[in-house]
């Protein structure tokens, strides 16, 4: 687990051999890192998807912690459903 907290990504996730896009993890929209199976970013750390598809190429969740908070929600819930081979 790697905690980043402020406003930009820690120098430590730019560091890691993770999909980048402006400075950030890119994640889908379930917040698993794209390309990998079982990693998953959220916070200001992630670029995060408000939309699926081509409409989702400009908008993405801001790197506040009010977002944060509904981000770690959900990707619990997805975790917990990949454990149990339930969709994300």
């Amino acid at each position: 687990i790697v905690a980043t907290i402020g406003n930009a990504p820690s120098p430590v996730v730019q560091k890691m051999a993770l999909s980048h896009q402006a400075g950030r993890v890119a994640v889908e929209r379930t917040l698993k890192v794209r390309g990998q199976d079982n990693i998953w970013s959220l916070g200001d750390c992630a670029l995060i998807p408000m939309k699926d598809g081509a409409e989702a190429r400009d908008d993405f969740a801001p790197p506040t912690a009010q977002f944060a908070v509904r981000e770690a929600r959900c990707l619990a819930r997805n975790i917990a459903a990949a454990i149990d081979g339930r969709p994300q």
